[in-house]
């Protein structure tokens, strides 16, 4: 990594660790008024006494009647799969030599089926969007017409602009550095530096702020 490219990233790491700091120094503020503000509008002192003898203060105290609580018990039902997931069928048979009955009459023959489902999380799957923009030309006077690019916040960006939002949520919003990303792509053989990673959200911040 060279001096630019480092300077880059610990650029991008300042700006949103100091974001962060701030963040957090306004919730100490907060946790701060809500734990030393007064908690009711009395004007007597804690340790002060009242001017004036009450006879419910020189009465035996009283106290309030026990109740009987009810016993609580945590549920450990286990919450069933979403049903707008899509489904895939797995077929799970008995072999053929299986099928027969131990009593050797004859082959056994279905009654029912057993339904297991388990929740399946397949890995992120990487692609490539090709543009093709087909190019007109007008053979009299040579004009050539193209369609445009769609709109991106980086000029000549190697990734698309889903790919830059997963990039800035799994580093701001899930805490994934980028030198991890950069390994797991690299694990899918996609060679995308964490220089180039970290100018790309340096850039985004700037026209965020500017």
């Amino acid at each position: 990594m060279t001096t630019d490219q480092e300077n880059a990233y610990l650029k991008t790491e300042n700006f949103f660790l100091k974001t962060k700091i701030d963040e957090l120094e306004e919730l100490v503020r907060a946790l701060q008024r809500n734990r030393f503000a007064s908690k009711s509008e009395s004007l007597n002192h804690p340790g002060m006494k009242s001017l004036f003898h009450d006879e419910a203060e020189t009465a035996e105290p009283t106290f309030p009647e026990k109740k009987k609580v009810r016993s609580y018990s945590r549920s450990t039902a286990r919450k069933p799969i979403p049903e707008d997931l899509p489904r895939e069928n797995i077929y799970l048979d008995l072999p053929e030599s299986e099928k027969n009955c131990s009593c050797r009459s004859e082959p056994m023959q279905q009654v029912s089926e057993k339904i297991s489902e388990k929740l399946h999380i397949k890995p992120r799957k990487l692609s490539v969007h090709r543009f093709i923009k087909p190019v007109y030309g007008c053979k009299k006077c040579e004009t050539v017409k193209q369609a445009k690019m769609p709109a991106h916040p980086l000029s000549r960006c190697s990734v698309t602009l889903e790919s830059l939002a997963y990039l800035a949520y799994s580093k701001y919003a899930e805490g994934l550095p980028l030198y991890r990303i950069e390994k797991s792509l690299k694990a899918d053989d996609v060679e995308l530096g964490r220089d180039k990673m970290s100018r790309w959200m340096i850039q985004i911040a700037e026209n965020y702020y500017r």
